[in-house]
């Protein structure tokens, strides 16, 4: 209900409990979802520059790390969409999941429409979004932010979108992670990797830091978000 509550006040999507796994933090996650939704050798593709160990995970877990470089234009990182259809598109590797790091690679009035055409290639070819918005409450005027969880439902099928308090409200130490996966056996599937991994629930810390956060904490947020653009704009 805390989620739920905070990402449809704030970012306009609600969150159904049963979609809701609790981890240990978003890189974590990741890590986790590789394991339940690849194997050994298929390859994984992120979209470089980007937070160092999403590579990491990839190569620490045996799969093969793919690249498709994000565009630099103008100060705006933009997807070479031609690029990542081409390495979609591998018939030697059999689950392919690429990273989407929306919120530090989209800004600006194209994003829902280069989201959904992120999504239409991942829906040809098969690919499962692992998508990064644990930095969605950090989005200044005028932009505002789009989570994959607001387009079209069809893209729920393969998505799994990994979110946490911890940036926001510097809360990392408690190692919050909400991992969202609305379709059943891709969910089931991440809930096996989890418990094979020996990781059951999360703290009790954390989650009273999670229900806090997102119950209490709008005004401050509200304050901090024009505190940082005050910085910003100096």
């Amino acid at each position: 209900e805390a989620l739920d509550g905070w990402f449809s006040r704030h970012h306009g999507y609600h969150i159904k409990p049963e979609w809701v796994t609790v981890g240990c933090g978003v890189v974590y996650g990741l890590a986790t979802a590789i394991k339940a939704f690849t194997r050994p050798n298929d390859a994984i593709l992120i979209q470089q520059p980007v937070y160092y160990p999403f590579r990491e995970v990839i190569e620490d877990n045996g799969r093969v790390f793919v690249n498709s470089q994000l565009r630099n234009e103008g100060g705006r990182y933009t997807i070479d969409f031609d690029d990542v259809e081409k390495k979609d598109d591998r018939p030697q590797r059999e689950s392919p999941a690429p990273f989407a790091l929306s919120p530090i690679i989209l800004l600006g009035a194209s994003v829902t429409k280069e989201l959904e055409r992120l999504g239409d290639l991942c829906l040809t070819h098969h690919v499962i979004i692992l998508c990064d918005e644990i930095h969605c409450d950090f989005v200044y005027a005028p932009h505002h932010f789009t989570s994959f969880l607001t387009l079209d439902e069809k893209y729920r099928r393969n998505l799994a979108v990994f979110t946490s308090p911890s940036k926001t409200f510097n809360v990392a130490g408690f190692q919050p992670g909400n991992i969202i996966i609305p379709d059943e056996t891709l969910r089931q599937a991440y809930r096996r990797a989890n418990a094979a991994s020996g990781y059951s629930q999360g703290s009790i810390m954390g989650q009273i830091a999670v229900k806090s956060c997102y119950t209490k904490g709008d005004a401050w947020v509200k304050e901090l978000v024009a505190y940082i653009k005050g910085n910003i704009d100096w």
